[in-house]
Formats: structure tokens, sequence, C-alpha cells
């Protein structure tokens, strides 16, 4: 993933920055040749990054020591390739403003990473045990599983890119390069991406640090906390647990079940960021309507995320129980950390709309040193709260909250003072009064009504808090709301 990151996650922004800005100004050769010079240098830039991460695999699964992985690693290996060439593709379509193939490409990716996946898993564990051997020697069956598995990460990058490739052949014929004589060489068009995508790719590898601070540091502070006190770990070990599994345990449920439905929201709302960069960078460009640009973006990713996190918050448990129904244990050191988590979503997913900001007026350097500051913020806590033996695993959660809580500062600070964006505080304000009502609605909902089936009585209780957030947030913001609805329009 650290690798993933360097090579693919600043292009699509990259990329997408460059087109709008092209776009804006009716440069279609440009804009062609910019598609052309991109894929040819981001797809030897994704093989060299590939054939560097062979030897290191070797390295990686020594030092974790788990050979059996090793097959697995490597297997994945391709997938920094098309992975490359495919976010060169999105980020050109998304320059365009057309943000169709990008959609498309990523449920035929999904699909293709779900079906394939699990047959060839399925294939291989079904083998007869002598053609099993024929093949494979006298490696693991769980671990060529794995791998199999592990390629249908793998493929469906390849099928992705393979539909973008056939998707550009259509669609190319609608721009119009004969109507424009303006072009830039190679080297004038890759000296400005590299700028943008450097840092933001550089951003993207801090990112993944702070998943790569909670798998480094939670199981060794939670052995030291186990150490200090085993009491507050006596109810998991009452479910089944023994003393020695309960740090991996702990670990798991937290990155499995919190993590999972924690990233479930930006996910989603990481989409309106890109949809809004070529908007933000032809209005950097044109010097025309960048405060209320802006403060759309910033007004959107709020809106969806607020109710979101405040929901996720307060019915953390209810959720994890619908959503993993067999895994009681689980779900009951999730739970708490989850709440937690549901709160920093909130300003995870605005300072990721404020990153995208900051990067369509050319200031990417700035969410990469913001984000150092959150990484070691991360760090530092993680380190002293999971060890205290009544905080544990819930502790990885405040450092995350902590972590985003000053990221959205100081993205706000500087976003702010560059786009000189306007009366932002009283939307935002009244987005968490709106989602605090929302909350206590849901809440208030999930506690009194007489519903028998806890799944119904779950989206029961959604429903009422919806209702009661568009609602509120009709009141407060019509007139940024209608406002919104004309620009989308």
């Amino acid at each position: 993933m650290p690798v993933y990151a360097v090579t693919a996650a600043g292009l699509p922004s990259a990329v997408a920055k460059i087109v709008a800005e092209n776009a804006a100004l009716a440069r279609y050769a440009n804009i062609r040749k910019i598609k052309r010079v991109s894929l040819t240098a981001f797809c030897a830039a994704g093989l060299f990054f590939t054939a560097v991460s062979v030897p290191c695999a070797f390295i990686f699964v020594k030092i974790s020591d788990n050979p059996d992985a090793l097959l697995a690693v490597l297997t994945i290996l391709p997938a920094i390739l098309f992975g490359s060439v495919s976010c060169v593709l999105r980020g050109y379509y998304e320059g365009l403003r057309n943000m169709h193939p990008t959609a498309i490409s990523q449920v035929i990716e999904a699909v293709a990473k779900l079906a394939l996946g699990l047959l060839l898993t399925v294939f291989v564990l079904n083998m007869p045990s002598r053609d099993f051997a024929e093949i494979f020697g006298e490696t693991s069956r769980l671990a060529v599983a794995a791998a199999a598995g592990v390629s249908g990460v793998t493929l469906s990058t390849a099928v992705a890119v393979i539909f973008l490739l056939i998707r550009g052949i259509f669609d190319d014929k609608f721009i119009n390069a004969a109507l424009d004589n303006t072009t830039q060489t190679a080297r004038e068009i890759l000296s400005p991406l590299l700028k943008t995508a450097v840092p933001i790719a550089l951003g993207a590898l801090v990112t993944n640090l702070t998943s790569l601070i909670d798998i480094t540091t939670i199981i060794p502070s939670l052995k030291t906390a186990i150490g200090v006190s085993i009491e507050p770990f006596l109810p998991i070990m009452h479910g089944g647990v023994a003393k020695a599994d309960l740090a991996p345990f702990i670990f798991g449920s937290f990155t499995g079940l919190a993590v999972t439905v924690f990233t479930l929201i930006p996910s989603f709302t990481n989409m309106f960021g890109k949809s809004a960069l070529p908007l933000i960078a032809e209005s950097v460009k044109q010097k025309a309507n960048v405060s209320e640009n802006v403060a759309n973006v910033l007004f959107t990713a709020a809106a969806v995320a607020a109710p979101g996190g405040v929901g996720i918050a307060l019915l953390s448990g209810e959720i994890l129980g619908f959503l993993f129904p067999a895994r009681q244990a689980e779900t009951a050191v999730a739970a708490l950390p989850l709440s937690v988590l549901g709160i920093a979503v909130i300003f995870l997913c605005i300072s990721s709309a404020l990153f995208t900001v900051l990067q369509a007026a050319s200031r990417a350097d700035i969410p990469l040193k913001i984000m150092l500051a959150g990484v070691a913020v991360k760090l530092v806590l993680n380190l002293t709260l999971v060890r205290i033996p009544e905080i544990g695993v819930t502790g990885a959660a405040i450092s995350t909250l902590f972590c985003y809580i000053l990221i959205f500062i100081l993205s706000m600070v500087c976003t702010v003072k560059i786009t000189r964006v306007k009366h932002i505080g009283f939307s935002l304000m009244a987005i968490a009064v709106s989602a605090a009502l929302c909350g206590i609605a849901a809440k208030s909902a999930m506690e009194f009504l007489p519903i028998d089936n806890s799944i119904l009585h779950l989206f029961v209780s959604i429903g009422i808090g919806g209702l009661i957030y568009a609602a509120a947030l009709y009141l407060t913001q019509k007139k940024q709301l209608l406002k919104l609805l004309q620009s989308v329009n």
C-alpha cells in the first residue's frame, strides 16, 4: 500500500487539475497530449516500482516472520502498474468533469475483484492433492489459496484498465484537437504534473503511515496494558479468548470491524472532492467564483459526513450488530472505539475536501506538512493511551480523533488564508447543530420505540434521524442548499 500510494494516489488529482486548466482555455490538442505523456510516464513509473518491490517482498516477509505470505505479496505487486495506468485515465476524465468512467470502472473493478478472487480461491482449495503437488510442490495449500484470493485484486485492476482504454478509443473523438493549435512539449507537461502529483503522493504515503502506526504499536502496547492489569480485559477472556491471544484478538476486532465501518463514509465523500477539483482548478485559473466554489465543496462534504459520523458514534453497537451478527465478541470490543471514530470521520471528510481545495490552488505541499503533524500526534497518543489498561484499544481511536482534529484546524486556516472563502463558519455550525439533532432523534427512537425486530428498529431509527436532520438543515441553510442545487445544475 505505501508503494501503491506513491505511484498512484497523486495521479488522478494531478492529471485532473492540469486537464481542467487546459479545458478552461479550450486547449484541446494539449489535453490529448497530456493524456499520452501521462500514460507513458506513469506506466514506466508503475513498471519501475513493481520491479523494485519484488526483492523488497522477500525482505518484508522475512522481517514479519511470515514466509507463507510471500506468494500473496508477489501476486499483488502488478496491481501497482495497473493502478498507475487506471489512475491516469480516471484523472483525465475527471479533469473533463466526466465522473462516469471513474464510477463505472470502479464498479467493474469491485465486481471483478470479488468474482475472480473467490473463484480462484475455491478452485485452489478444491484441487486434488496429486494435481496440487505436481504444480506447487510442497508449498502450503493455504498460502497458494491466499495468493489466489489476492490475485483477484491484481486482475480486477487490469480489467479496469482494459475498460478505460476501450472507453478512451470512443471518447477521444469528442476532444476536437483540430480547433486548437496550442501544444506543449512533454517536458512542459510533466513539470507541472510532477509538481502536483509528488506532494499529493507523499501525502497519501503519510496517510498510510497512520495505519502502519496502528499495526506496529497497538499489539505491543496492548501487551503492556495486559501486563499492568488484566481486570479490564476479563470480559473478553470470559468470551473464550485466551490471555495469550488477547492482544491480537483486540487488534483484529478494532481494525477488522471498527476501522472498516469508519472508512465507509470517507470513501463516499471523497468523490465530492474529486468531482470538485476540476471546477476549483478552473476557477483559480480564471480567477472567478473561487470563494463560492470552495464554500460549496466544504458545505457538501460536511453536510454528508456530519450526520453519518454522529449516527455511527451514537449507534455503533447496533450498526456493528447488524453488519456482523455472528461476531458478538468482536463487536463488543469494537463498539466503543467505533463511537470515537464516528466523530473523527467528520473531521477526516472535511479535511479531505480542504486538501482537494489546496491541491486545486496549486498548494499540494501544504496537505503533506499538515499530515505529518497529524501523524506525529497519532504516534505519541497511540504509545501513551493504548498502554493504559482502562483505555486499551480505544486509545487508538482517540489518537485518530485528535489527529484529524488537528489536521482539520490547520487545513481550515490555510484554506481560508489562500482562497479567502467567506461565510462558511455559520454553515458548518448549522450542520453541526442539525447533525446533533439527528443523532438525538435516532438514539431516542432506538431507546423508546417498541419494535421487536432489531434490524427494522435500526433502520426506522436511522430514518427518523435522517428526516430530522433534513428538516433542520433546510430551515437553517435553505439559501445555501438552493445555491448548491443551482451550481450542480
